[in-house]
């Protein structure tokens, strides 16, 4: 409801979210993740950023992870029953050169466009579901503008959960900014204090 996210009964709702990137592939490989999700809980999270897809996210080890398109409902299923809504990045780690030698999925811009509608059909009728196209998009190698395009994603009609496509920053660019349904900012952060400057920008990440 503009910049106000409201409950299906009307009233605001806070986003307080945590980073819980390879949350998918551990529950998916058979991990008991409650202890998690009740850590999470008590400290007040609401909300779980999850990545469907990543290559390098337990770097140094390179492990492929493509969540399986039967297992994103059940997932996500999974964390309603425990009390949480989730933001699920479909698209990260597609590109073929990262530029420092390492090379992603190297997904091409069709397979891209599937997997986007693919997830969207899984989680039409979830109720506690937020969708990123991409996460960080020039560095991933999606095109996620030309994938909204595609899909007729700048139609609302045509988005079945609450969504974003994952370009930042907004400050600088605001009269011509795509936005979906929200955006997920990165702001400038100091490398040596960015756990303090998320902490005042009120993001929490765990």
């Amino acid at each position: 409801d503009g910049p106000i996210f409201r409950t299906a009964s009307g009233r605001p709702w806070r986003w307080c979210g945590a980073s819980a990137f390879v949350l998918p592939m551990r529950w998916c490989n058979g991990e008991d993740i409650t202890p998690v999700l009740d850590e999470l809980r008590a400290l007040g999270v609401n909300t779980l950023r999850c990545f469907l897809q990543h290559k390098f996210m337990l770097w140094p080890e390179i492990v492929e992870w493509v969540t399986p398109i039967d297992r994103v409902r059940p997932f996500v299923d999974f964390l309603a029953q425990h009390g949480f809504d989730v933001e699920l990045t479909i698209l990260c780690d597609c590109e073929n050169d990262t530029g420092d030698g390492y090379v992603g999925f190297n997904q091409s811009h069709d397979w891209q466009v599937a997997r986007v509608r693919d997830v969207l059909a899984a989680v039409a009728t979830a109720p506690n579901v937020f969708a990123e196209i991409g996460n960080e998009p020039p560095n991933n190698g999606c095109d996620v503008q030309r994938i909204a395009q595609d899909l007729g994603l700048f139609d609302a009609t045509n988005r079945p959960v609450p969504m974003a496509l994952g370009l930042y920053p907004i400050t600088g660019h605001e009269p011509n900014f795509p936005v979906l349904d929200y955006v997920g900012d990165h702001p400038p952060r100091e490398a040596m204090t960015w756990i303090d400057d998320m902490g005042k920008i009120g993001v929490n990440v765990l």
